[in-house]
């Protein structure tokens, strides 16, 4: 899986750094538009797939997003990334939640499903 996660990021970086190179001439809407569809939807394609992933490299994604965020709003490297990442109305994380945090809405069903989980 670690092929798999690095061949995402560099194709991440490389449109994040081609889409820096043009940055000063477009506006942040355009550039959001631009991140989106060439970064962001490479991050959320099959993201189901990361479930499980180590720490490393969930970090080694979230920090292509932070890297993106900060292209779009042109926030500087030492400055907070969670306003940033609020802002442009992004998770913190490129991976959908687990069964585990739907834990409490289990037991409000009429028929017992908790075994299906375990």
């Amino acid at each position: 899986m670690e092929k798999q996660v690095n061949s995402i990021l560099k194709a991440c970086y490389h449109q994040i750094r081609n889409i820096g190179c043009i940055r000063k001439y477009i506006t942040e809407d355009a550039c959001k538009t631009l991140v989106q569809s060439l970064v962001i939807s490479r991050l959320d394609y099959c993201n189901v797939l990361l479930y499980n992933l180590p720490a490393t490299l969930l970090n080694r994604l979230q920090k292509v997003q932070n890297c993106a965020a900060r292209l779009i709003t042109r926030t500087r490297k030492h400055e907070h990334i969670s306003p940033v990442l609020f802002s442009l109305h992004w998770l913190t994380s490129p991976v959908p939640p687990t069964i585990q945090d739907f834990s409490p809405y289990i037991h409000d069903y009429p028929w017992d499903v908790s075994n299906l989980f375990d």
